[in-house]
């Protein structure tokens, strides 16, 4: 059995296009400024109580929410960090993966999809780089996001 560090996994936008884009030829490009990414994938509950249980209160998972968190260190002039500040100001849907490696591996696991910034709080610590603590969430989009499989061929 094999292990995944962290520093393996990868998230990556579609600089090719914004908002709904071509999602048949996207470009991905690697954001290699994000540090400390956490994907919280949970279920909602949908009451499933009926009277034949007793008294105790049944539930059923119901829709699946979906936040990325991930730390940017800022870079002035840098493309990924400009996309996802203008992303953040105009409130623009950006296509993208967040894999537990790369987009070339067959193992890949993640979430791929079109995603807005909802936070971008901007920390200046006197004796530390400047860091984004950015929160992304899938949007309404017609590029749904899904629960994303890396294809065998590692193409993405």
């Amino acid at each position: 059995m094999s292990v995944v560090h962290g520093w393996q996994s990868k998230g990556y936008r579609d600089s090719a296009s914004s908002g709904a884009g071509n999602p048949a030829s996207p470009t991905w490009t690697e954001l290699g400024e994000l540090s400390d990414v956490k994907i919280d994938a949970s279920q909602s509950e949908a009451d499933a109580s009926v009277r034949e249980a007793g008294g105790i209160e049944l539930t059923e998972p119901s829709m699946l929410q979906v936040t990325v968190t991930a730390t940017l260190q800022w870079r002035a002039n840098n493309a990924n960090c400009l996309a996802l500040l203008t992303a953040f100001q105009n409130r623009a849907a950006i296509n993208m993966m967040f894999l537990t490696g790369a987009s070339n591996d067959a193992n890949a696991r993640g979430y791929k999809g079109d995603f807005k910034v909802f936070g971008f709080p901007i920390d200046q610590p006197l004796k530390d780089l400047v860091k984004i603590e950015l929160t992304f969430r899938p949007c309404v989009s017609t590029r749904s996001p899904t629960n994303y499989v890396q294809a065998a061929s590692g193409s993405a």
